[in-house]
Parts: C-alpha cells; sequence; structure tokens
C-alpha cells in the first residue's frame, strides 16, 4: 500500500510524513492574506464574464470576478500581521480583523465588507509556499499544494496539481503495473521496491518543473508592496496598466509563472490500459 496525501498547503499528511521533530515546510509570505468568499451580484445590463482588480494604500487590495449570474467571486487582503494572532479557522474572527484592515479602502469596499459579514462560503488563507528536498518518504508521498504549494501568486496551483498527480500516477503505473499486490509474498516484495522506485522517478521528473514555477517565490523583497502602498506608488501602477493594456502586452503573463521551458510532459501507454 502507498500513501497519498493531497490536503493542501497545511498537510497533516506532510507532518507526519517528516515526523514530529522535523522542521514544517511551509514559509509564511510576510503577513499576505487572502479572504474568499462568494457575494450576491445579479448580472447588470451590458456587464461582461470579467475581473476586476483594485488596489488601495495601506497594502490593501481585492478582485472581484463575475463567473456566474447572480454571484460575484470576491479575493481580497494584503500585507498585514494583525492576523498573526487569529487562530487558523476562527472565521468570526478572521472576519473581524479583515473588516478593520479593509474599511475605508474605497470603491466596493463597504458592499463587499457588509456582504462578508454575512453567513456565506468564507475561506481565509495566510499565505505560504511549500518547499522540500524530496516529496516521498519510504511508501508515503506528497501531491498538490501539499508537497509544493506555490501561492496563488504564481497562477500554477491547480496546474501543478494536476500535472503532478498525473506524473506520480504514470510512474507508478509504469513501474509497479496493475494488480500484482497481495498475490504472494515475492510479488509484495518486489511490488515495494517498485513502488520505491516510481515514487522516486516522480520526484525526479516532476521538480524541474516546480522548480522554474517557485523560482523567486517567498525569497525576495518586498519592495513591491512598498511600492504600492501609497497613493502615488498606486497611480503609477494603474497608468502602467493602461499603457500596456493600450499596446495589448499581456501583464499576466509577465507576472505568472504559466511558461515553463525545456520541460515535456511525458506520455505514458500505462494510463491507457484497459484492465
Amino acid at each position: 500500500m502507498t500513501v497519498v496525501g493531497a490536503d493542501g498547503l497545511n498537510s497533516r499528511t506532510r507532518k507526519m510524513m517528516l515526523g514530529p521533530d522535523a522542521k514544517d515546510a511551509t514559509r509564511p509570505l510576510d503577513g499576505l492574506v487572502i479572504g474568499y468568499f462568494t457575494m450576491p451580484r445579479p448580472l447588470q445590463e451590458g456587464e461582461e464574464y470579467l475581473a476586476t482588480v483594485y488596489i488601495a494604500p495601506g497594502n490593501r487590495g481585492m478582485m472581484v470576478r463575475r463567473s456566474h449570474p447572480e454571484t460575484w467571486q470576491i479575493y481580497l487582503g494584503g500585507k498585514t500581521h494583525a492576523l498573526d494572532s487569529v487562530a487558523r479557522g476562527d472565521i468570526k474572527a478572521e472576519k473581524d480583523v479583515l473588516t478593520n484592515y479593509m474599511r475605508g479602502a474605497g470603491w466596493e469596499t463597504e458592499e463587499i465588507l457588509k456582504a462578508m459579514n454575512t453567513d456565506n462560503d468564507f475561506y481565509l488563507e495566510r499565505m505560504a509556499v511549500v518547499k522540500l528536498d524530496k516529496w516521498f518518504r519510504g511508501r508515503v508521498t506528497l501531491v498538490g499544494d501539499a508537497a509544493w504549494c506555490p501561492t496563488a501568486n504564481t497562477g500554477m496551483g491547480t496546474t501543478s496539481s494536476i500535472v503532478g498527480a498525473y506524473i506520480l500516477a504514470g510512474e507508478i503505473g509504469r513501474y509497479c503495473g496493475r494488480g500484482t499486490v497481495g498475490k504472494s509474498k515475492s510479488n509484495n516484495d518486489n511490488n515495494a521496491a517498485n513502488i520505491a522506485k516510481a515514487l522516486a522517478s516522480y520526484d525526479a521528473k516532476f521538480r524541474p518543473f516546480m522548480d522554474q514555477v517557485q523560482k523567486g517565490i517567498g525569497e525576495g523583497s518586498d519592495w513591491g508592496y512598498s511600492f504600492m502602498s501609497t497613493g502615488l506608488g498606486i497611480s503609477l501602477v494603474y497608468t502602467f496598466a493602461a499603457i500596456a493594456s493600450f499596446f495589448r502586452v499581456n501583464v499576466g503573463a509577465m507576472m505568472l509563472k504559466e511558461e515553463v521551458k525545456d520541460w515535456e510532459l511525458p506520455d505514458y501507454e500505462e494510463l491507457l490500459k484497459e484492465e
């Protein structure tokens, strides 16, 4: 049997795999927090299914995104240590602190905060990156944010999770095949050895991909946040965005980590075979 941990940024499986005395692999992004929820907001005449980003002084900001005719998806937060002493999952306390932090930011803030402080699907995340030297130990392995959370800053969380899970499944299929467990002691011994090879190969093949995605995340200075903490800095950001939009420059592609170079997705015939 192989245990696969896919239980997110704050993975308990990862903590058990590393052992009680090991330092956890999460590296917080110095006070960055994001609250997520949906709020009622019927589609207005002429409105399109777009996202709008708003930046406010004090390292605060939000994004509203239309993906449903009756609701907005809300993302709000910024850089603050006001939540450091709030227990994770204490939703009322998290909402109270986030409300005080965001109040007075302008634009649609007050309406959004009013909607946030109702019974809804609110979730708050303290942003962090996960970095491990190995994504497995023995017959326990990790995948997704539990193994390599790249943070929302990269725009690659979902992509990394899907590609990583595909490679893990492919390597297990390649080295272990199907239906060999439990038939005999020798088969079980061989399977244990093959599982070890599969997990090592999974780690080796996918790590170059994740090294590119995670490069620089959580390691650089926070000059960008300092720059955007003032009205002048925000005005310059908006001016740059307007110029980039006029010349159709894809700013998102410059900021995110969607281009992974010199790496090809493997093909696994084993995953296509019928039982």
